[in-house]
């Protein structure tokens, strides 16, 4: 004979009384409550920030009732992009005076002349051109690189250990045909501003 499931027992004024005074921190309360709006999960955050507070404490918060909160369904994330072994890309460097170059304008000329290039680079301008006319390096600017942990295949591929740390961040980063740019950092762009194309 089958059994029937019973109904779910009603809980008791204790229980009830017992989950008002139980305290939540925000992620606690996100997870109990199972909202699927990230923007009621964000007020939750903002409103209590690192404080546990009781429901009734949250909704007063909020100004609102949660009595209609629905589940959280969390967005399925997607798994970090394989960097290529090699690649093969073509820079322009806006660099300025004191920064181990022959250029002679200032460090804010060429954060100007960096954010403008890059633009005209990404409108579609010849990227051989912007490397011939602006360039603070060697004309035609072109490196083939191996990543981390891969043997340089000729003499002229260099490793990416080898290059200023941002070159190959942005470098290895891109699609072939993408532009991006290694901004100016003492640490990890000593020279200026790296406008990076890649090429293959």
């Amino acid at each position: 004979m089958d059994q029937q499931p019973r109904p779910a027992a009603k809980p008791s004024r204790q229980q009830l009384r017992a989950q008002a005074r139980e305290k939540r921190g925000a992620e606690g309360w996100i997870t109990a409550l199972g909202t699927q709006d990230p923007g009621l999960a964000r007020s939750i955050r903002a409103a209590i920030g690192t404080r546990h507070v009781t429901r009734g404490e949250l909704e007063e918060a909020l100004g609102m009732s949660l009595a209609n909160a629905s589940p959280v369904v969390e967005a399925p994330s997607s798994p970090p992009r394989a960097e290529p072994e090699r690649i093969t890309v073509q820079h322009i460097l806006i660099s300025f005076a004191g920064a181990g170059t022959k250029a002679t304008r200032t460090r804010e000329a060429a954060a100007e002349l960096a954010t403008e290039t890059l633009e005209r680079a990404r409108q579609g301008e010849d990227f051989g051109e912007l490397v011939r006319v602006l360039t603070d390096d060697a004309f035609p600017g072109t490196y083939r690189m191996c990543n981390t942990g891969v043997s340089p295949s000729a003499a002229d591929e260099y490793q990416r250990s080898g290059m200023v740390p941002a070159f190959g961040n942005i470098g290895f980063a891109l699609d072939v045909g993408g532009i991006d740019m290694a901004p100016f950092d003492p640490g990890t762009s000593p020279y200026g501003w790296h406008i990076i194309k890649r090429l293959a």
